[in-house]
């Protein structure tokens, strides 16, 4: 078959249970792909490895031959019809990071899926050389797709960014923005380190405003120095409300140990915020030179960075303009043009 995405379905199973970055990027790809692709969707979230089941099983029954795209890291391995996009390797890199019974399910299907689907798609090219080595395929059997940046996130009127920052309880350039999470590879204990080490150089209206609901007992155990006072954590937040908490805050401290692309680095940077990240994995490669970067074990340099954007103003400006130039590199409809390629070329 050839003709772009003509034919192709989508394994829809990121319609059902969970949205989390990864479904975020399948729903935005699957938005801006046109014309749209057909989707096969479960009919519920039948959770845990009944999920699994659905696409080994149910799956392939219902695609009467038609050539397939799972956008979300797993496929059924019985089609070899079929792209998959395996955003990275962090579960074979890092398997103590990791449950036993997701190390074996992605053990055992990864390898079994880059051996006969038609091609493997992923999105920075660190991942890309990751993915290689460790499923023993060659380089060029993996495809790079850049992940893309919402209209949404752009620079905001002041008056709305107040608007936001006000029902969070934070005060426009008075707050660093992070973002939650329980996964250890987040490394958000060297954020509210840093914070603790440079809060008390700071004006005493500053906080630190924690973006995200999950795990919130778990991501503090290793903070208590950190006071309530200084730290408001703001929850789940809807997709609406976040340009604008980004946009307000003096900068997004995300000090992540690992990432397949970092798409909250260019999230802030389209927002004009700037970034406090690592150069690990993929982050160097998605930030560039628009962001402040950190050691990921260095409290005293994360105090450092939190310091000095708190108190130039020229510094902020910088990072704010050169940020926005380097998320412009980033769009979904450039992203859904390198699937299109990629489904005329391979189906």
């Amino acid at each position: 078959m050839s003709g772009g995405t003509a034919g192709v379905v989508v394994n829809a199973r990121f319609r059902v249970g969970p949205q989390t970055g990864v479904q975020r990027v399948a729903t935005e790809l699957c938005r801006a792909i046109v014309p749209p692709l057909a989707e096969i969707v479960p009919d519920r979230d039948w959770g845990g490895a009944r999920n699994h089941l659905w696409e080994q099983l149910v799956l392939p029954r219902r695609l009467h031959g038609a050539p397939l795209w799972s956008p979300c890291n797993t496929g059924p391995v019985a089609v070899a019809e079929q792209v998959v996009t395996i955003h990275d390797a962090a579960v074979l890199d890092h398997p103590e990071w990791f449950s036993p019974t997701f190390r074996r399910i992605y053990g055992i299907l990864w390898p079994a899926l880059a051996r006969r689907v038609r091609r493997l798609v992923t999105v920075s090219h660190y991942s890309q050389e990751r993915l290689a080595q460790v499923l023993d395929v060659p380089r060029d059997r993996i495809r790079v797709v850049y992940n893309g940046v919402g209209p949404a996130f752009r620079p905001i009127a002041p008056d709305q960014v107040e608007a936001v920052a006000t029902r969070y309880g934070v005060e426009p350039g008075k707050y660093f923005a992070t973002l939650a999470t329980v996964e250890p590879r987040k490394n958000l204990a060297l954020v509210h380190a840093g914070w603790a080490t440079a809060h008390g150089r700071l004006p005493a209206d500053y906080r630190l405003l924690v973006i995200g609901g999950a795990g919130k007992s778990t991501i503090f155990a290793a903070s208590q120095t950190v006071s309530n006072a200084a730290t408001i954590r703001a929850g789940f937040v809807p997709d609406d409300d976040l340009p604008a908490l980004l946009g307000g805050s003096l900068g997004l401290l995300y000090p992540s140990r690992y990432e397949g692309f970092g798409l909250p680095v260019v999230e802030a940077m389209a927002c004009g915020t700037p970034v406090v990240t690592t150069r690990l994995t993929s982050l160097g490669e998605v930030g560039g030179d628009a962001a402040l970067y950190v050691d990921p074990d260095d409290v005293e340099g994360m105090a450092v960075h939190i310091l000095a954007l708190a108190s130039s103003r020229d510094l902020r400006a910088d990072l704010g303009a050169r940020g926005i130039a380097n998320a412009a590199r980033f769009s979904w409809d450039t992203a859904a043009a390198a699937m299109t390629e990629i489904f005329r070329d391979d189906f």
